[in-house]
């Protein structure tokens, strides 16, 4: 048997365009979601979804549906004000940049970049 590795993930929405809310955007998400759920079952402990925009909890009305029960679960959406408390509960301090109320000041974030305008 291969171990089974479980990681947690903080998404940064801050800055998300909300051009991302267009049905054939939100199509190809949905596709996105379904593969990884078929390739990576069982792979996610707990995400954040941090610094989301204003308009944003109405989007995520829709795409939590895309996502089986038991992801749908380990998701949060974490709300500005809550940010720095979520992320204590789930990230050691030293490990959480600076700018998202942590001590690190040259944090090693996986991360790809700003969403180009087109998909």
């Amino acid at each position: 048997h291969r171990p089974v590795h479980r990681i947690g993930v903080v998404v940064d929405l801050d800055g998300l365009p909300m051009f991302f809310a267009r049905p054939q955007n939100l199509k190809l998400f949905r596709s996105i979601v379904e593969l990884d759920s078929e390739l990576f079952p069982e792979m996610i402990k707990w995400v954040l979804l941090v610094r989301p925009p204003r308009k944003f909890a109405a989007v995520w009305k829709v795409i939590e549906s895309y996502f089986d029960p038991g992801t749908r679960q380990k998701i949060k959406l974490v709300q500005p004000d809550e940010t720095q408390a979520a992320l204590q509960r789930h990230v050691s301090r030293e490990h959480v940049p600076r700018f998202l109320g942590g001590y690190n000041r040259q944090p090693r974030l996986h991360c790809a970049g700003k969403i180009p305008r087109r998909l």
